[in-house]
């Protein structure tokens, strides 16, 4: 895979297809192996289709430190210039979204249409753990157990959980997992033993673990400040819904699509669905104006 500098570190990226720019930003512990093949394959006969790694994730470079959302805004800005991307249309997910939000915030003269799939907000969601998660408590703590892997109820959904799912010794139940009906983060659909191997590295190496923490930047007044053209993409059953909700009474161009019967990660398990809900949205806004849909739009 081809590489681009961007200040002083390197980032991977792969690109393909035809069309207007669509740019997509992966969630933490991910690399492209989230939208590529299954994502990407639906939208490259439309689009030109940009991924890439973010800085300590894939095969891109892992400086100490600068892992805020502004801090990956600006990477995404200088792989947008390096690549003679002039403007847009952004998809982002889970910190992805975050990452997404803040360029909009930062450059929205670069952002043809928003798109957040199951975007983690820090500004807009309360401190909470997996006991506060309906989900979590009738569902898939029994499925986890089923494959060895115990959590306790009082860890956070973000950094830390991935860090206990990245632990080695937990190797080859994760890569057991490919069949066990869930999506598992550093199961073997992203490399799995490398990938977790990377977020350890990260955690213990930089200061991931606190940029991660770091609204820097990214508060409730500036993202109502964004007039762009935006979808979010939420799954039914995702630990993030009240972010949705607060998403849905900032950015007055909002549209929102619910994923029935999935959580976080249903781009990766359900990529048809999140495909016709990105290429609708983006056809139905193409002149950069919010076209309101027959649904409503803020449903």
């Amino acid at each position: 895979m081809p590489k681009i500098t961007v200040g002083d570190i390197s980032l991977n990226y792969f690109q393909v297809g035809h069309g207007p720019d669509l740019v997509m930003i992966h969630g933490l512990g991910a690399n492209m192996a989230f939208w590529y093949p299954k994502v990407v394959r639906l939208l490259a006969g439309d689009f030109r289709v940009t991924i890439y790694e973010l800085r300590g994730h894939g095969a891109s470079d892992m400086p100490a430190s600068g892992y805020t959302s502004r801090d990956m805004a600006e990477d995404l800005t200088g792989i947008m210039d390096s690549l003679g991307i002039e403007r847009a249309h952004l998809v982002g997910h889970s910190f992805g979204g975050s990452v997404a939000l803040h360029t909009a915030v930062l450059h929205s003269e670069r952002v043809a249409t928003l798109t957040l799939a199951d975007a983690v907000v820090k500004a807009l969601q309360e401190r909470k753990t997996l006991r506060d998660w309906p989900y979590w408590m009738d569902v898939l703590k029994a499925k986890y157990a089923s494959l060895g892997i115990k959590l306790d109820d009082g860890v956070e959904f973000d950094a830390d959980m991935l860090q206990k799912l990245s632990d080695p010794r937990l190797a080859g139940v994760r890569e057991d997992s490919r069949n066990s009906g869930f999506f598992l983060p550093f199961g073997s659909w992203n490399g799995g033993r490398k990938a977790a191997a990377m977020w350890q590295r990260l955690m213990s190496e930089t200061t991931a673990r606190q940029d991660f923490k770091d609204v820097a930047g990214l508060t409730r007044e500036n993202i109502a400040g964004i007039s762009i053209p935006a979808l979010a993409v939420y799954g039914e059953h995702s630990m993030f819904l009240d972010v949705l909700h607060e998403l849905s009474g900032l950015i007055r161009c909002l549209k929102t699509v619910m994923v029935p019967g999935r959580g976080h990660f249903h781009p990766a398990v359900k990529p048809e669905f999140f495909a016709k809900a990105l290429k609708e949205f983006i056809k139905n806004n193409s002149d950069g104006k919010y076209l309101a849909y027959a649904d409503g739009a803020n449903g």
